[in-house]
């Protein structure tokens, strides 16, 4: 089994509901990335709430708020329905492919990164700052979570300013003055659900539609995606000059 927290590490949409770690170490891995996470300057105004188990019933309302870019659910691609049918369409979806979702929201851990505007200890900095610093800071919680055999999936695409009842969470999150910059949800793969990205090729393995495969039985990523798209990992050389 493989113990590399690197290539352990995949983003998988698809999770466990009745099988799960248990809150403690969910506070671990937490504690691990705080301690051990590199801090630019104050983190006083960014909190993290963990949305547990027992909030199941808010989660699968939220993963309506979450189509991936791609499926033609988004807004923007709905222009001639109004939001009540768009609203219906996003529902008739998720009963009939949920696969069109980022569905890591409903994880058994469903981790909010969240800024608080209110509370900010350097309002002049700009906001990439913020981001950066996130940014290291989830990367720490999800290696730390591989390295003790959890799975951990970001999620970044979620309409924070939705109106509607099944946006309960973001909502509540902007009367609060607080913004979302992340979703990280954590728990057990569940491989044998369809995912968008990922097919199933064996009981021993699963492939990337643009390139790559993921060793399920010893956990481990074996290549990576490839450069047929931009929006996809570029080479070395398109990237890297010595100076």
């Amino acid at each position: 089994m493989n113990n590399n927290p690197l290539t352990r590490r995949i983003n998988y949409r698809n999770f466990k509901k009745d099988v799960y770690p248990s809150r403690d170490v969910v506070t671990k891995i937490i504690q691990d990335a705080i301690i051990f996470s590199p801090f630019k300057g104050s983190m006083k105004y960014l909190d993290i709430d963990v949305w547990g188990p027992e909030h199941s019933k808010i989660k699968s309302e939220f993963v309506l708020s979450t189509p991936i870019a791609g499926t033609g659910l988004k807004k923007h691609k709905n222009k001639h329905l109004d939001f009540d049918e768009w609203e219906k369409t996003l529902e008739e979806e998720y009963k009939n492919h949920p696969y069109k979702f980022n569905t890591q929201v409903e994880a058994p851990y469903l981790l909010a990164f969240t800024e608080n505007k209110n509370r900010r200890a350097y309002k002049f900095r700009p906001d990439k700052s913020v981001y950066a610093r996130w940014g290291m800071f989830m990367y720490s919680v999800v290696l730390f979570a591989n390295n003790y055999g959890i799975d951990a999936s970001y999620c970044g695409c979620f309409h924070m300013k939705r109106p509607s009842k099944n946006n309960k969470m973001c909502l509540d999150y902007r009367k609060d003055g607080k913004e979302v910059l992340s979703f990280i949800g954590l728990g057990y793969y569940d491989f044998e659900r369809r995912e968008l990205n990922w097919k199933k090729r064996s009981e021993d393995y699963i492939e990337h539609n643009l390139g790559g495969k993921y060793d399920i039985k010893n956990r481990e990523r074996i290549g990576c995606k490839s450069n047929k798209y931009k929006t996809q990992k570029p080479t070395i050389d398109s990237m890297l000059t010595w100076r």
